[in-house]
């Protein structure tokens, strides 16, 4: 798990990959583009291949969080916002800066959001031939809010 404002972060004894922040927030404005960047973390002594899809969320009711296909929800910022690099390697011990960016010409009639989800591009492992096992593949959120300039917060 990863923490906010630049705290130290802690991993799981069999996680991979830590960031440094959990959520952005992107303010563009008439003619100025704005960037939110973020840090993903090897924390493993090994090369890991990244990869970073992107995804809509809401929450239920009871607070819980959902998770969609890009695109499906009409608040996503599926056209709107770019995330880049998508995959990239990271070296034992390594890190890269991955940048959330909204264009300065992009149409801003509302606030929109977007989920990058990082993870290991490795295959998970397969179990022995007759054994049964147990997978787990960690992923990271990263929760991506783009607030026009033009909108008052309550």
């Amino acid at each position: 798990m990863a923490s906010v404002m630049g705290a130290p972060f802690t991993t799981l004894e069999a996680q991979e990959l830590a960031t440094d922040v959990l959520d952005v927030r992107l303010v563009p404005g008439p003619g100025a583009a704005a960037v939110a960047p973020f840090t993903v973390y090897n924390v493993t002594d090994r090369t890991i291949p990244v990869v970073i899809t992107l995804q809509d969320w809401d929450r239920a009711e009871n607070g819980d969080n959902r998770f969609f296909p890009v695109g499906t929800l009409a608040g996503s910022c599926r056209d709107r916002v770019r995330v880049a690099p998508m995959a990239f390697q990271l070296p034992p011990k390594g890190n890269r800066v991955v940048r959330f960016s909204v264009a300065d010409d992009a149409p801003w009639p509302a606030a929109c959001w977007l989920l990058a989800v990082v993870k290991s591009a490795e295959p998970p492992p397969t179990a022995p031939r007759n054994r049964t096992s147990v997978t787990y593949t960690f992923e990271i959120g990263i929760k991506a809010y783009v607030e026009p300039a033009t909108i008052t917060r309550d």
